[in-house]
């Protein structure tokens, strides 16, 4: 047998035109149903139970999906930025103090020269030391912030001298 190609530019008669004829054609193969089979097999599909529905829908799946991936991200982050974050500053450094000394309590004469000594010129060497370390410390600061000087390469005569 041989059957007609349909045109995809034809009209839409001629598509009408050759669903009838291959319609008449399958009927040639295959006779109608007979009549009672239509009835029993509504019959019986009626009498089955329902089918069980998913538990989840696809869209439902879909959106657990995308929020356990979101939750999984969440924690994720939060342990890389804990993880960064948790480490302790640097240590402050310790500022050594010299010794409160006692007044001393045998011999002292209370003279204003002995107290002046005693009360003026100890605390302005405890400022001088602390101004002394202060500066020390700066300048270790100064140098670590900088970057390092450039070496500058060998030259070729001053590699033998």
């Amino acid at each position: 047998m041989n059957f007609p190609l349909p045109n995809p530019r034809s009209s839409s008669l001629a598509k009408q035109e050759v669903i009838a004829q291959l319609r008449e054609q399958a009927r040639a193969i295959q006779p109608e149903l007979p009549a009672g089979l239509h009835r029993r097999l509504a019959s019986a599909l009626a009498g089955l139970p329902p089918a069980p529905q998913p538990l989840f829908t696809r869209a439902a799946f879909r959106w657990l999906t995308l929020s356990a991936a979101t939750l999984v991200a969440g924690a994720l982050l939060a342990i890389s930025l804990l993880r960064n974050h948790s480490a302790s500053p640097t240590p402050e450094p310790l500022i050594a103090q010299t010794p409160i000394k006692p007044p001393p309590t045998a011999g002292f004469s209370p003279t204003p020269v002995a107290l002046a000594q005693h009360w003026v010129d100890n605390p302005l060497e405890t400022e001088l030391r602390d101004l002394l370390n202060d500066v020390s410390r700066a300048t270790g600061t100064v140098t670590s912030v900088l970057p390092a000087p450039r070496k500058s390469p060998p030259r070729a005569g001053d590699a033998g001298v």
